[in-house]
């Protein structure tokens, strides 16, 4: 599970083996939050269910980190 990046807690990973559209898994205290990076859509949560400002920092450091997260997704899969 090859971690994208790591910033104020908040964890960004792409699993191998997993399925489009592109997407970054954040995870916090128990909480995670699928993002596609596309549109910056939620696409689900995970664990416990997220406040609502981990869910808009989440969604920031997707946006932040959106070329980290697509070059490692074409690492994996292309």
């Amino acid at each position: 599970m090859p971690t994208v990046f790591n910033e104020d807690g908040y964890r960004g990973m792409v699993f191998p083996n997993d399925y489009n559209p592109v997407h970054v898994h954040v995870y916090k205290n128990g909480a995670s939050v699928k993002i596609e990076t596309e549109t910056l859509n939620v696409m689900g949560v995970e664990g416990r269910l997220p406040k609502p400002k981990e869910v808009k920092q989440a969604l920031k450091l997707a946006k932040k980190h959106k070329e980290k997260i697509e070059a490692k997704w074409r690492e994996l899969y292309e």
